[in-house]
């Protein structure tokens, strides 16, 4: 299946739809880019695979895709010449019966590229050579499995060429004795946490592991996707990042000992193949180390680390191929420490916050799974209460602040402003932001009244 576009910048250009799809939008990353058109949004639509059928699924933009006129409210399934808007700009479906059968099957590598959310200056795997015939589905798990479906073996497939391609690109490298880490950019002179840029992949594939991890920030926008094909789970989340947040990675990423790594050459392992790559730019500062079937010395398992905790307690998501019930398992400890923060909240002020923040990344989890536990609309109820009780108490102690600012009673001001930030660690919540703002001036007014006597 094929999209030709009809209007615009691309007119006449075909993209051909493989296994994994075609997002458009205006990212670089996407597959079709229509960086010129501002009804676009970044991640617009997706067509994608579904059983047999192509389907079109809008990706919660924000002016919709149009499917022969029609505003889609749901995914919907492809014919051959169907008319797709999306923004100001037209595609036309042409369908084949051997594009159905046996989508061509294409994931994406990491690929510092222009055009990929990694990083500018480096330098693209080469592509596969059209004769190079495509590598073997991997056999089933040991104990008896069934064999994978026609979806999953193309998936294992496509593991495979990636890590093929991998392989040949570390050799190249390692024979031209230019290591990734002079393809840093650093002609830039950036100015603040914003400019920090990070290019995270894993790589598993073996008998009875398929998994993809990628993850990339650049520009405060922290983009994630997941491919966990034996756990059948997908993963794909953005979110825009916090100036601490940023401030926060680049003091746990860029260490002395993580700057002064060299570049490893890769092993052979029978059996199965393992990637990791890390990527880090700040100002002039920056390293770039891929492991292939390589153990990880200390200093890189620690900056890893650091990097996957944030994602963890950001996002909920893990960094490993976990099966369903573990995942279940630990979001169900994380729900019982969410309740005993509620109910200790008279312990630390703060707890009430946390208990908020543990809640919702609880659900986080859970909305990636179609069949919740029983104790999930509980959770929910008890997310909604901790917040409305966070968000009344705040305000009252706000209001009672101001009130005996304008009194005059500035100790009694100072002291309830203190309590607000000392409930609140975020310092870009609103009511907090505002509390340290009324803090500065309600200590500038005493001290000019102690200048007074």
């Amino acid at each position: 299946m094929k999209l030709i576009c009809l209007t615009g910048s691309l007119r006449g250009r075909e993209f051909r739809a493989a296994a994994g799809g075609l997002g458009i939008g205006r990212a670089r990353d996407n597959d079709v880019v229509l960086t010129d058109d501002s009804e676009v949004s970044r991640y617009h639509a997706k067509v994608e695979l579904v059983g047999t059928e192509w389907q079109l699924r809008d990706r919660e933009s924000s002016n919709g895709v149009f499917l022969n006129g029609r505003k889609l409210t749901r995914s919907m399934r492809l014919a051959n010449q169907d008319e797709i808007r999306i923004g100001c700009t037209l595609f036309r479906v042409l369908t084949e019966e051997a594009d159905t059968e046996t989508p061509i099957v294409t994931i994406k590598a990491a690929e510092p590229a222009s055009e990929s959310p990694g990083f500018e200056g480096a330098t693209p795997e080469p592509a596969p050579s059209a004769a190079e015939p495509p590598p073997p589905a991997l056999p089933p798990a040991a104990g008896g499995a069934a064999a994978p479906s026609r979806r999953r073996a193309l998936a294992l497939a496509a593991i495979l060429l990636l890590v093929a391609l991998v392989i040949v690109t570390g050799i190249v490298l390692k024979n031209s004795g230019t290591p990734r880490k002079a393809d840093l950019d650093l002609s830039a002179r950036p100015s603040g946490p914003k400019d920090l840029r990070i290019y995270y992949e894993k790589v598993e594939a073996s008998p009875t592991v398929v998994f993809r991890f990628e993850l990339s920030i650049r520009n405060g926008e922290m983009r994630l996707v997941v491919d966990d094909v034996v756990n059948d789970r997908r993963v794909e989340e953005e979110r825009q990042l916090r100036d601490d947040q940023l401030e926060i990675l680049t003091r746990s990423l860029l260490t002395k000992e993580f700057l002064a790594l060299a570049p490893v050459p890769p092993e052979t392992r029978q059996g199965g193949l393992s990637r990791v790559e890390l990527l880090v730019q700040f100002r002039e500062r920056g390293n770039d180390i891929c492991l292939e079937n390589s153990a990880p010395s200390p200093a890189f398992a620690a900056v890893v680390q650091s990097l996957m905790s944030f994602v963890q307690g950001e996002l909920g998501v893990f960094s490993e191929p976990v099966p369903r019930e573990e995942a279940l398992r630990l979001a169900a400890e994380e729900y019982a420490n969410a309740r005993r923060l509620h109910e200790e909240r008279s312990v630390d002020p703060a707890n009430l916050y946390r208990a908020v923040k543990a809640y919702r990344q609880v659900l986080e989890r859970l909305k990636r799974f179609d069949d919740k536990p029983d104790w999930f609309a509980a959770a929910t109820a008890e997310l909604q209460a901790a917040q409305t009780t966070l968000d009344d108490e705040l305000s009252q102690l706000l209001r009672n602040a101001l009130t005996a600012k304008t009194a005059g009673n500035l100790d009694e001001a100072r002291r309830l402003l203190e309590t607000i930030v000392g409930m609140v660690p975020d310092r870009d919540h609103e009511i907090a932001r505002k509390a340290r703002s009324e803090m500065i001036a309600v200590n500038q007014l005493i001290q000019q009244r102690q200048r007074k006597r």
